[in-house]
């Protein structure tokens, strides 16, 4: 079994890295981010069907 004291330490040291990424996800900066991450993977995709990939292919290379 684990240590109750050692979660309790290590809940303390989490909170405050959880609660920083929590913040950074409401950032506009990480929402463009993510928005350019996701046009290029689609991008990729319909390149990919272009070429003559099918769909399940194409959807196979872009999340390798």
């Amino acid at each position: 079994m684990t240590d109750p004291n050692k979660q309790e330490q290590l809940a303390a040291k989490l909170a405050p890295m959880l609660k920083a990424w929590m913040e950074e996800l409401q950032t506009p900066m990480f929402i463009d981010r993510m928005n350019l991450i996701a046009m290029d993977r689609m991008v990729k995709y319909r390149a990919h069907l272009k070429a003559g990939f099918t769909e399940q292919q194409s959807l196979e290379l872009c999340t390798k």
